[in-house]
């Protein structure tokens, strides 16, 4: 009956009928919102405006350490349970959030960390529903620190050790440093 992009003023919509049921669809959400779910309405036989509101909500990831100082440069994921499509995917800025595109209502995601900055842990993935109301969300995605020191039984910090992390399951080197090299 009608199709309109939504903007700054309500949209009039002539020739429906009296006690007639039809459906508000939203067919493209703006950018960083959720698609809201079809609204059904009935035209009441009244004088009065009826008003049809959809609110679109917001799901923001914020992804941060453990003391709430965002990690910067990570790249996140969300991937789709249903159809297994990537729905959305971001390189981590400096303040940690993002609203996330392309998600729907009622539906169920995965959120995964794909590459995680020097110095972290890889977070455990995270499955979440887009909740069917107009309430923002926020998902936090926390990362570990690890920091490794070398030092002798008084607790001084060593300096010419050669050090690896070794990934237990590919024995893949990780990381490899020597120790001290900051101390004088």
């Amino acid at each position: 009956i009608a199709e309109w992009i939504s903007g700054e003023n309500e949209m009039v919509i002539q020739g429906l009928s009296v006690g007639k049921t039809y459906t508000l669809k939203e067919e493209l959400a703006p950018l960083g919102y959720v698609q809201a779910k079809e609204i059904k309405f009935t035209v009441e036989n009244t004088t009065d405006i009826q008003k049809v509101q959809m609110i679109d909500k917001v799901v923001t990831v914020r992804k941060a350490e453990t003391n709430g100082k965002a990690v910067e440069g990570a790249i996140l994921q969300i991937v789709s349970t249903k159809t297994k499509d990537i729905v959305d995917q971001w390189i981590v800025e400096a303040d940690g959030n993002h609203n996330v595109n392309g998600l729907l209502a009622g539906e169920t995601y995965i959120l995964k960390e794909i590459n995680v900055p020097k110095g972290y842990v890889q977070a455990n993935e995270i499955e979440f529903t887009v909740e069917d109301d107009n309430k923002d969300q926020i998902i936090e995605m926390i990362d570990n620190q690890v920091q490794v020191v070398k030092e002798n039984e008084n607790g001084d910090l060593l300096k010419g050790a050669k050090l690896q992390v070794v990934n237990n399951k590919t024995n893949e080197i990780i990381d490899e440093w020597i120790t001290g090299r900051h101390i004088f």
